[in-house]
């Protein structure tokens, strides 16, 4: 059987399974994914009996250094967070900079952003600043990450990666997390010519040539249109709304378009805990699809994400995966090697990374 018909008979076998397994128990919705993977695990197993050395699923999850570390973007590299503070007072001056409030705080922002956006800002929930100030206060930080881009000669590490995926026949089958704003990780899958599913919504069985990327700390291309009962009711509370991905090329152009009186971003609080404003069920959805994809699979990939203890729907989701692979500094390899002793140290960064992760995962 070659390549094309065996995908197609796995992914027709893996959908009727998926479909006994839900009549099985009782037709009841709301564990799609639970479903789905279980399925694919013991059909997959079927056609690849060298399970050891070829995974069933591949889950990534890109931090900040990822984004750093990508290379080959524009205007510049994504920063780290100790650098963050200084970029969004360079550009947004009335929000981050000398005439803001934040501006007396710089020093400590600079030390541990989090913290003191948490301290600063946020607080601990319930909110003490309103929820309409705070998802406004989102706005310059999605304009500022809306900027990023990949070049066009494919050369980062987000487009040699999925190249490598899609080469292996393992793209559409990968599940991709971030905990990034930007749109860099989109952008290297348009270019190869897939579709993106952000999976907003009840997971259903993945369409031909889309790929699944779960953000779970929202993203800048993440809006929502925002009247003006939407916006009184934002004055003392959270509020659910429908979330509208924007095209991920040119986001800050679109953004723009919209302007503030319109339409508001959906990213979490840069805080302990990234508490969603808007939004926050689909917010929870997003989680829930993450930690759903990593129980039921075989190895889980870390680029360049920072071990914090504070976001539970992250650490609680990788102390459980069977195998990690880590690509990142010494210090945060040995908190994630806390959280998991199952993790392995590929290297340092992603660049120096790629050669030994793509042998790893049999992708070479």
């Amino acid at each position: 059987m070659n390549t094309l018909s065996n995908a197609n008979a796995q992914h027709g076998q893996i959908a009727s399974r998926a479909y006994e397994l839900f009549e099985a128990r009782g037709s009841q919705h709301g564990r799609d994914w639970e479903d789905w993977f279980r399925a694919e695990r013991e059909i997959r197993d079927r056609f690849r009996p060298d399970r050891d050395l070829a995974p069933l699923r591949i889950v990534f999850l890109f931090g900040a250094g990822a984004s750093y570390g990508s290379g080959n973007t524009d205007p510049e590299r994504p920063p780290l967070m100790v650098s963050l503070f200084d970029r969004l007072s360079d550009l947004y001056p009335a929000e981050w900079g000398p005439a803001s409030s934040r501006w007396a705080d710089r020093e400590q922002y600079r030390i541990d952003f989090e913290a003191t956006f948490t301290k600063t800002v946020s607080r601990d929930p319930p909110f003490f600043t309103p929820p309409l100030t705070l998802a406004e206060g989102l706005w310059p930080i999605a304009r500022y990450f809306a900027r990023f881009r990949t070049t066009v000669d494919g050369a980062d590490c987000y487009s040699r990666l999925v190249l490598a995926l899609a080469n292996s026949g393992h793209l559409e089958e990968a599940v991709f997390a971030t905990l990034n704003y930007d749109c860099l990780l989109e952008q290297s899958i348009l270019a190869h010519g897939q579709q993106i599913e952000y999976c907003l919504r009840e997971w259903s069985a993945a369409r031909r040539g889309q790929v699944q990327i779960l953000k779970l700390h929202g993203s800048c291309n993440f809006v929502a249109d925002i009247d003006q009962h939407t916006r009184a009711m934002l004055t003392s509370a959270l509020v659910e709304v429908t979330i509208k991905p924007l095209w991920p090329r040119e986001v800050d152009g679109q953004l723009a378009s919209l302007g503030i009186q319109n339409a508001l971003p959906i990213i979490s609080q840069l805080s302990f805990g990234k508490e969603a404003v808007l939004a926050p069920a689909q917010m929870q959805r997003i989680r829930t699809h993450w930690r759903d994809a990593v129980s039921a699979e075989s190895v889980l990939v870390i680029i360049g994400a920072a071990c914090s203890v504070q976001d539970l729907h992250v650490v609680d989701v990788v102390r459980r995966a069977p195998a990690v692979l880590y690509v990142g500094g010494d210090a945060d390899f040995g908190r994630w090697s806390s959280v998991n002793a199952r993790t392995e140290h590929i290297s340092r960064e992603f660049e120096a990374a790629l050669p030994s992760l793509l042998s790893r995962l049999h992708l070479a």
